[in-house]
């Protein structure tokens, strides 16, 4: 998901989908400080596009791509690779090997069997889709999450934005009236709820080995 989609659906979720209330920058901000401390298996999809004929990471004789560079640094692992023919059409290719401690990928490795799509001059174009650490999102940051990481992220980053805004007076006037709730009491009981929500399912997280610590 694009982060800037994220912090849209945030904002439509706490009642402020104009950012009245809370800026487009402070939900960034909270994301880049709850995302990675609390989800240290969340992923950055990138993308990079590679020329058969011209790349220098490909190594045509050995059918095999280097991705040691430091363009692919905190690379974790291959999501996809699509050749593209010459007429600009995508095909989806599994058959090749990534090996994490060299990073390079394996094009056509022995153990697979042969198919009749391969890398070659009639596809110049290969597209590789991978994965990396979380490091400091922008807005146009793609990150990776399954449904329940994701929504348990809402959670605490709607928390989070609604105890800033029961510290803040500004904040809060705006609130009580964009929302037309009148006293504190209110958000304290929307807090004490998410609190709950976000300790069960951390627990379920935990219990399924979806996040390896908290």
């Amino acid at each position: 998901m694009i982060v800037r989609d994220l912090i849209k659906s945030l904002a439509k979720s706490s009642s402020d989908p104009n950012f009245i209330v809370t800026q487009e920058v402070d939900w960034l901000d909270t994301l880049n400080a709850e995302g990675d401390n609390l989800f240290p298996d969340v992923f950055i999809k990138n993308s990079t596009t590679l020329t058969w004929d011209s790349s220098s990471e490909i190594d045509e004789t050995n059918y095999a791509i280097d991705l040691s560079g430091t363009t692919y640094t905190g690379i974790e692992s291959i999501k996809d690779i699509y050749l593209i023919d010459t007429g600009g059409k995508s095909w989806s290719y599994d058959n090749f090997i990534y090996d994490n401690i060299t990073k390079t990928i394996n094009m056509a490795p022995s153990s697979y069997k042969a198919q009749s799509l391969s890398p070659c001059s009639s596809y110049p174009s290969i597209e590789i889709n991978w994965l990396s650490r979380i490091g400091t999102l922008t807005f146009a940051s793609d990150i990776s999450l399954g449904t329940a990481e994701l929504s348990l992220l809402k959670k605490i980053c709607i928390k989070e934005t609604m105890q800033t805004i029961l510290l803040d007076h500004t904040k809060l006037d705006r609130y009580r009236t964009l929302t037309a709730r009148s006293n504190e009491g209110v958000l304290l009981a929307i807090i004490t709820n998410f609190n709950n929500e976000i300790r069960e399912a951390k627990a379920k997280l935990t219990n399924n080995n979806s996040i390896r610590s908290f």
